[in-house]
């Protein structure tokens, strides 16, 4: 089950995942042992998938940041998803409705960049034609879920299952 303690750790963690087990039980007020086993639950039960580095694109050249909106001949042609996910300047595929099948945030150094992906897209079989939105300015970004701390209580499994 999910409990007030469980999203207590989470949303420590979601925060910092590097913060240790004894801070987090310092926290919450619970033995390191306990910590610890709550973690280990939900790491194995799914609710905690993985742990993840948030690099500054900035330091490694990526400039140029672009949302591009992905028509294909028919909704959801599978070759399509598949060779995009493959594409390592693409950083979220998601299916969508209305006029386009895809939405893919992308990122590059250049223009130049840019326009060969967009080239590497078109390229796919199925896929008709892209349309983009360019990111001038950021203001906020991140990968943290909400999280009710007073949210009735769920089973780790039910929670899987509600995908």
């Amino acid at each position: 089950m999910l409990d007030k303690k469980d999203r207590q750790i989470l949303k420590i963690l979601q925060h910092n995942s590097k913060t240790t087990n004894i801070k987090i039980s310092q926290e919450i007020g619970l033995a390191p042992s306990g910590t610890l086993k709550r973690i280990k639950a939900m790491e194995d039960s799914g609710v905690i998938s993985r742990y993840a580095l948030n690099l500054n694109n900035r330091v490694f050249g990526y400039e140029f940041l672009a949302f591009v909106f992905i028509k294909t001949e028919k909704s959801f042609p599978g070759n399509v998803s598949e060779e995009l996910s493959k594409i390592e300047n693409i950083l979220e595929l998601h299916a969508i409705a209305g006029e386009y099948s895809y939405l893919a945030k992308v990122i590059t150094k250049t223009n130049t960049e840019y326009l060969e992906l967009i080239n590497q897209i078109c390229s796919i079989k199925n896929v008709i034609y892209t349309n983009a939105t360019i990111v001038v300015k950021t203001y906020t970004e991140n990968n943290n879920i909400p999280i009710e701390m007073n949210a009735p209580k769920k089973k780790m499994k039910d929670v899987l299952l509600d995908k």
